[in-house]
């Protein structure tokens, strides 16, 4: 099988994350593969949130879209960028997250590698002190799951 390149959306709902917004943007662009679309939905933020989706905006004008709304909470925001979404995947990644360099690369690999419809990875939670906590995988020997060996529920 010959590996398909993709194309992404990555949806970032934000409300009132100023001050974790700009590492999470920053990790996004920074990407080493740029076959993605960042839609940033910003869900009413009282803060500089909105201030600081535009002004990305306005720095990738032809990657970025930023939707402003009232607050409407994190359901229907994510809702909202699912709709403007045009990826042949959707990435949801929190506003106070942010993404490995080769995040994209890697997911894309997996999709790729087992012609996958969802990929589920490990997580590395930071606390404000900056201490990292590996996270537990989900599956823990790495289970593939297709339409041959996956569980009804």
């Amino acid at each position: 099988m010959r590996a398909k390149t993709m194309y992404f959306s990555i949806l970032v709902p934000v409300y009132n994350v100023e001050r974790y917004l700009h590492q999470c943007i920053d990790s996004i662009m920074q990407q080493t593969k740029q076959n993605f679309e960042l839609i940033l939905v910003n869900d009413g933020s009282r803060d500089k949130s909105g201030e600081i989706c535009e002004e990305y905006r306005s720095k990738y004008p032809d990657q970025i879209t930023v939707i402003h709304q009232e607050n409407r909470g994190l359901l229907l925001t994510r809702r909202t960028a699912i709709a403007r979404a045009r990826g042949d995947f959707v990435i949801f990644v929190d506003s106070d997250d942010y993404l490995r360099g080769d995040a994209l690369e890697v997911i894309e690999q997996a999709i790729n590698r087992y012609e996958a419809d969802l990929v589920l990875y490990k997580y590395d939670r930071v606390t404000d002190e900056g201490r990292v906590t590996e996270s537990k995988a989900e599956f823990v020997h790495g289970e593939v799951f297709t339409k041959d060996n996956k569980k009804r529920v």
